[in-house]
């Protein structure tokens, strides 16, 4: 049995909390050869976290699209966050580019496109890049002591660019995000980082 028979065996053993990102990505592969250079070779990225009914955690995902001097933010509230639901907003291209930055140094795109799951109830990582050349998207299911440590630094770096962003409503109000997610709230646990030692 293939490892992508056996991903496809463990997701449907929980239920899945996925958003768009996901389902586009289940089967991706890959475009992209190389690493970009330059700020503006980076289109898109996006991040999603995939909550699983055994092991619940926030589930949403976030997606920036440069579209020249501005950068499109869409945030979208999947399951156990306290407002579900899209909420867009734009940002300068020169705070998207501090993004790009952290990207631009890290190893993110010589990562493989998949981390084999440990276990069958764990919280997925999802980051999707777009540049002019290609796509490269990774994911990583596992707990968090299991987790790439690239992928879970990127990840809270997304995170972090996030209490920073004043979203809006469908009806066009302003929403900040901690009360979007009511972060820090017990139903809610916070995403760990690795444990020591256990780069992979």
């Amino acid at each position: 049995m293939n490892n992508r028979v056996m991903l496809l065996i463990l997701l449907s053993v929980n239920s899945l909390f996925a958003g768009e990102l996901l389902d586009k990505t289940k089967m991706f592969k890959s475009s992209l050869k190389g690493k970009p250079t330059e700020h503006d070779e980076i289109l898109v990225i996006g991040l999603e976290r995939v909550s699983h009914n055994v092991n619940p955690r926030p589930a949403y995902s976030v997606v920036f699209h440069r579209q020249g001097e501005l950068t499109k933010v869409i945030f979208e509230g999947i399951e156990h966050i306290a407002q579900k639901g899209k909420y867009k907003c734009s940002i300068s291209s020169q705070l998207f580019d501090r993004l790009v930055n952290v990207f631009l140094a890290s190893d993110f795109f010589t990562l493989p496109d998949r981390f084999d799951p440990k276990t069958t109830d764990a919280t997925e990582y999802v980051i999707y890049v777009k540049t002019r050349n290609g796509e490269k998207i990774v994911h990583d299911r596992n707990l968090p002591e299991f987790t790439n440590q690239t992928m879970w630094f990127l990840g809270e770096v997304i995170d972090g660019m996030l209490p920073k962003i004043e979203f809006l409503t469908q009806d066009g109000r302003p929403e900040a995000i901690n009360v979007i997610m009511k972060l820090g709230q017990p139903t809610n646990p916070p995403y760990s980082s690795p444990a020591e030692g256990s780069k992979r």
